[in-house]
């Protein structure tokens, strides 16, 4: 086996999505480190009955394969295998069934566990107990949805580099299916389209796919879309450090409805800002802060270029504001949930703090609303 210097790693995404998954592992498979020694060629096993999960006509080389000692291709992953790709290549499905989960809203990866709640995917139920999983796609690069009935080789996503990664690539497997969970127990199976060793890809080698060919004119830009910066403010008093590790000091607050401009993607538990009072940069919690649109132009602490588009981290639509109350109008005595409302964001339509509409109502979980809910304001 040819020695490799890359170093991916495939890691599990955050199920923040249609479908739950209360449980899976802390890594998915990758390839971690050079293998010092050939590994003699596992033999064939499993059903021949998948094809590559990429278009008619492309080739692309395995990064890892089954049982990859001392990697992470083993336990639950065992019968997975890495495919190096560039993002935003189109990836089809290696058998068809219904699609089951889909993960698309990250745009967050690089290596280490940091990342490991970070990877894109789709999932779909072959509808005899297996399943397929595609990990690592890029942002908002899924073209099905939970539910679609799918055909082999119909597109499924562009691959991407989202997740415990250091290298673009897609992680694919056959896996048990389970109703609460899209990470389980890999099976073994083998490829129509693999003509050498009874199907079964090896790696370090590259296989051009007999699937069908995907159109190429559904194939997005090259990379991921560019990161998109937002507003926010804190809706309670808060703290601004120097970076996002243990090593940051704390360097000075910020009371409540502070504005600050969000300028990269969210690797910890602090997001990178520029404070809208002052220009400078900082970091603060991103459990204090919540999506606004840009200060008030009246504001004094107005910044001094364009407000981007509002968005929530990671590319979602930031939740609508109830409705302010008209000038000059009484104070209402309550308020009754809509759909797409926050807590965050009925407290500043009101003009009170989150901990106050809490401590009137009794709210043990400031996040856990209810459509038709009424909420006390005074």
């Amino acid at each position: 086996m040819e020695l490799r210097t890359i170093a991916l790693a495939g890691a599990l995404s955050g199920f923040v999505m249609v479908a739950a998954a209360p449980a899976a592992p802390a890594v998915s498979p990758a390839l971690l480190a050079p293998a010092m020694t050939s590994t003699p060629a596992p033999a064939p096993k499993g059903p021949r009955t998948y094809k590559l999960p990429y278009g008619g006509g492309q080739s692309f080389e395995v990064c890892q394969g089954n049982n990859h000692a001392g990697s992470t291709h083993t336990g639950l992953a065992a019968y997975a295998w890495d495919f190096c790709m560039p993002i935003g290549t189109p990836v089809g499905a290696a058998r068809g069934g219904t699609v089951k989960a889909v993960r698309q809203n990250s745009n967050i990866g690089g290596w280490g566990p940091k990342y490991a709640d970070d990877a894109n995917y789709v999932v779909v139920d072959h509808g005899d107990g297996t399943s397929g999983l595609y990990m690592h796609l890029m942002f908002n690069g899924a073209r099905v949805k939970v539910g679609d009935q799918v055909q082999t080789g119909q597109l499924l996503a562009y691959s991407g580099d989202t997740g415990w990664t250091s290298a673009p690539h897609l992680h694919f497997m056959v896996m048990q299916t389970a109703a609460d969970d899209y990470y389980t127990q890999s099976m073994p199976v083998l490829f129509l389209d693999v003509p050498d060793n009874g199907g079964l890809p090896l790696e370090d080698s590259t296989y051009t796919s007999g699937n069908a060919p995907l159109n190429a004119g559904y194939t997005p830009p090259a990379g991921p879309p560019p990161f998109t910066p937002f507003w926010v403010e804190t809706f309670r008093p808060s703290a601004m450090w120097s970076g996002t590790d243990d090593k940051a000091l704390k360097f000075g607050s910020s009371a409540p409805w502070q504005y600050f401009q969000v300028v990269a993607p969210q690797s910890g538990p602090r997001l990178q800002v520029i404070v809208a009072a002052t220009g400078a940069a900082a970091f603060i919690p991103a459990a204090d802060v919540g999506p606004s649109g840009a200060p008030p132009s009246a504001s004094a602490d107005k910044a001094d270029k364009p407000a981007p588009p509002v968005m929530a981290p990671s590319g979602a639509a930031a939740s609508p504001a109830p409705a302010a109350q008209p000038a000059g109008a009484p104070a209402a005595a309550q308020v009754a949930v809509a759909s797409g409302d926050t807590l965050f964001a009925i407290a500043k339509a009101h003009d009170l703090s989150v901990d106050k509409i809490s401590s009137l109502n009794g709210l043990r979980d400031p996040n856990a609303l209810t459509i038709g809910q009424t909420l006390r304001l005074r």
